[in-house]
């Protein structure tokens, strides 16, 4: 597992995220700085994806919680076609943890839960192979399997706004831990 893009939006307030980043195509709008956080641009909630580097589809996203209003959380796979897995944390309306996916312009539920989180709670998603993992301050709380999104880039999405939930200190990366010079010694000579 290594760390493959970091930040923590800590600039200007800007009605984007900055050259990094990119609108996911199906939202309104991307992210925006405010406060030195990321927050929603759009009533309709917005979302953004990592482009500044490449990254495997077996990869994770997290983000804190430094506003606990409304929702949002990090994403993964976020591709060029607007489609997106979400690991969300809703603090209005219905609170609790939501798996989501969004996927040709809709979203679907994949599985929810109940935690509490407040400002400085750590959200996570992890994608490997077809299984997604939501963590809420290193504690599993969601795991499902779906096939629907096979790549993409990992990010952030975040609903409404005025008032909206803010995120800081995102960071994105691989899943894929290298194997030891032993391993592929091993794997050379055929044992395991």
């Amino acid at each position: 597992m290594s760390v493959l893009a970091t930040d923590n939006f800590n600039r200007a307030n800007n009605t984007s995220l900055g050259a990094n980043w990119s609108s996911v195509v199906s939202m309104v709008s991307g992210c925006q700085i405010l406060s030195n956080a990321a927050t929603s641009n759009s009533s309709s909630g917005s979302g953004s994806r990592y482009t500044g580097t490449t990254f495997p589809a077996d990869q994770y996203s997290q983000a804190t919680i430094s506003v606990a209003l409304s929702g949002g959380g990090p994403t993964v796979r976020a591709d060029s076609s607007g489609n997106f897995y979400l690991f969300t944390i809703d603090t209005i309306g219905s609170p609790g943890t939501y798996l989501m996916l969004k996927y040709t312009g809709s979203f679907s539920t994949l599985d929810s839960g109940s935690v509490t989180t407040a400002v400085g709670s750590v959200v996570r998603l992890e994608v490997s192979g077809t299984t997604l993992t939501g963590k809420v301050n290193g504690v599993t709380i969601s795991t499902v399997s779906d096939s629907a999104i096979a790549s993409g880039n990992p990010g952030i999405h975040i609903y409404f706004f005025n008032p909206a939930m803010s995120l800081d200190d995102w960071e994105g990366g691989d899943l894929v831990s290298a194997p030891t010079g032993r391993q592929n010694f091993m794997t050379l000579l055929g044992v395991s």
